[in-house]
């Protein structure tokens, strides 16, 4: 049996180069652990504000005795796909755990390294206390790259907002500033209000949701059956790294819980203090459909049974106090303008809400380090039913990737990457 080229330069799918993986110990010694390493797993979430990672390690050189590990050190690796350089990775983690040590063999011991990225680590030592007046998106990124605040040096993929703000950060860590100003911000592009914090392989992003939909797909990811050769009996890797190996339905439209979260329907009061007033905002499921694009055409509700009135489901208070200088005593934003929450919360916290609970699939593929949480993909799910349907009208169509769990297998030397990909819309309508 052949294999085919790819272009890649791999040998076969699922292939890696790790050419780094050192332990630098808090007196500054370093070793090497890629020979004590048994499987490394890094960890992406686009509703979640730091990268995770852990390391399965069979430790014969006793090196918790010998150098002390006690989670405060740091791992520097390197990995990548090979012949895919420009998507290689170098990552720093802190250690803030070591897991409890068993007997693998005579004179080893088993334990794993629980990392996380070190900003996170510096986030919760750090606060800012500071007044701002700028765009959203340039206040975000003060946090991320000032000396006083996390100083990180990883890629910064910030989203241009609207508007100019005065902020006042009440002497709270980094990440609580920055997740607060992702509740109001508002895209200079497309003027959606869903905004994303998190970090992925390739940096920090503080994204709308439009944004991550705008971009092209990866391609698609088909479900091919295992073994499946090619006429002149060949296996081709490119393929192999676009196949499905196992997918499992994780959701498909919590109704109740919809309710709950007001994806359905919602309403926010703002409640003026100073002048005795308030105003009421409300949220509908096919009102906001027509106003902010999704990642396909369709709704997943239909409006026959009148679901697009539920604006009494969930009630959100905003209390501001504005005087007649149009000053506010809110510590967040200080102008009757700069506190946008009464525009921007509902709509953003539906979005999150249909993404959580709507439609999602989990798979397992082939690795590469291209894939990567806040991408896109294709994914058709082969339908189920007895009639002449390939193709199940809800799986199908384009999917954000939400979460990534990329395992590299040093024994067998492959990598897996088992994600989640939810979408908030169908390609068509269910009639």
């Amino acid at each position: 049996m052949a294999i085919s080229g790819t272009g890649y330069g791999i040998q076969y799918a699922g292939e890696y180069t790790l050419k780094k993986l050192d332990l630098i110990s808090s007196l500054d010694r370093r070793i090497d652990l890629t020979a004590l390493t048994t499987e490394i797993n890094i960890f992406e979430n686009i509703f979640l504000d730091t990268l995770t990672a852990s390391l399965m390690v069979v430790d014969t050189a006793d090196l918790i005795n010998n150098i002390g590990i006690y989670g405060q050190e740091f791992v520097e690796m390197e990995i990548e796909t090979p012949s895919l350089e420009d998507f290689s990775h170098t990552l720093t983690f802190s250690v803030y755990k070591v897991g409890a040590r068993e007997d693998a063999n005579a004179g080893a011991a088993l334990y794993e390294l629980s990392l996380v990225s070190p900003e996170f680590l510096l986030n919760n030592r750090r606060r800012i206390s500071k007044s701002y007046e700028g765009n959203i998106s340039d206040i975000v990124e003060d946090a991320l790259v000032n000396p006083l605040h996390i100083q990180t040096e990883k890629n910064l993929y910030i989203e241009p907002t609207k508007g100019i703000r005065k902020i006042v950060s009440p002497n709270v860590h980094p990440y609580t500033l920055i997740k607060h100003l992702a509740m109001e911000a508002q895209s200079l592009k497309s003027s959606s209000p869903h905004y994303l914090f998190f970090e992925n392989l390739v940096g920090f992003n503080f994204v709308s949701l439009q944004e991550l939909y705008n971009q092209p797909s990866l391609g698609e990811y088909k479900v091919i059956h295992a073994g499946e050769l090619k006429e002149n009996n060949t296996i081709n890797v490119e393929e192999q790294l676009k196949t499905v190996i196992d997918y499992n339905i994780t959701g498909n439209n919590d109704t109740l819980t919809n309710i709950k979260s007001g994806m359905l329907g919602s309403t926010i009061i703002t409640h003026d203090i100073y002048n005795k007033s308030y105003s009421k905002n409300t949220y509908g499921y096919f009102d906001d459909f027509e106003k902010h694009d999704r990642i396909d055409t369709s709704p997943i509700y239909s409006d026959v049974k009148n679901i697009g009135k539920f604006t009494d489901a969930r009630l959100y208070v905003n209390p501001t106090s504005t005087t007649t200088d149009f000053q506010d005593a809110q510590h967040y934003g200080t102008s009757a303008t700069s506190n946008q929450l009464s525009e921007t919360l509902l709509h953003r916290q539906a979005r999150l809400a249909e993404l959580g609970s709507a439609i999602k699939v989990q798979m397992t593929v082939n690795g590469n380090t291209t894939l990567v949480a806040g991408q896109k993909i294709i994914f058709n799910k082969p339908s189920n039913s007895e009639i002449d349907v390939k193709v199940d009208p809800f799986y199908q169509g384009e999917f954000l990737v939400t979460q990534t769990r990329h395992r590299f297998n040093q024994p067998l030397r492959k990598h897996e990457i088992i994600f989640s990909a939810a979408k908030d819309a169908i390609p068509e309508s269910k009639e």
